[in-house]
């Protein structure tokens, strides 16, 4: 049985009884199951964050002064490792300069770094030949 079960059978049996008392401990207790049903289904809802920011961190690879998502055979690129390591958040960096260099840069933090490889796949969409060598 249940514990709300259990509650509405004593409930019943304290209807039956007519004591005061008796109510007021039930009503409480049944206070106290709803606040620990909401305290769990917090918790719950935590860890579940929690293992799917895990499983993101796992799939995560710094390269060459980025990350890199490879998830199996799919490699998604380029992100912001400040904003990832601090923030534990995704941001997708942009090119910013192309005077001769290839500088990119992140629209969160505004850090810029020089990155021939993040560039290269930035401008050409596809993934550089080095990169596939981070595949799990």
């Amino acid at each position: 049985m249940s514990i709300s079960g259990a509650l509405k059978t004593v409930s019943k049996i304290a209807n039956q009884i007519d004591n005061v008392e008796l109510h007021r401990a039930l009503i409480e207790l049944q206070n106290d199951v709803l606040a620990l049903t909401e305290e769990r289904a917090t918790r719950e809802g935590k860890i579940a964050e929690l293992e799917k920011a895990l499983e993101l961190k796992g799939k995560m690879k710094h390269y060459r002064s980025v990350y890199w998502l490879v998830d199996g055979e799919n490699i998604e690129g380029v992100f912001c490792s400040k904003c990832f390591d601090i923030d534990h958040i995704m941001c997708r960096m942009v090119i910013t300069k192309t005077e001769g260099q290839r500088w990119i840069s992140c629209q969160n933090c505004k850090i810029e770094i020089d990155s021939y490889l993040a560039y290269t796949y930035i401008q050409r969409n596809k993934i550089p030949e080095d990169i596939l060598n981070l595949k799990s």
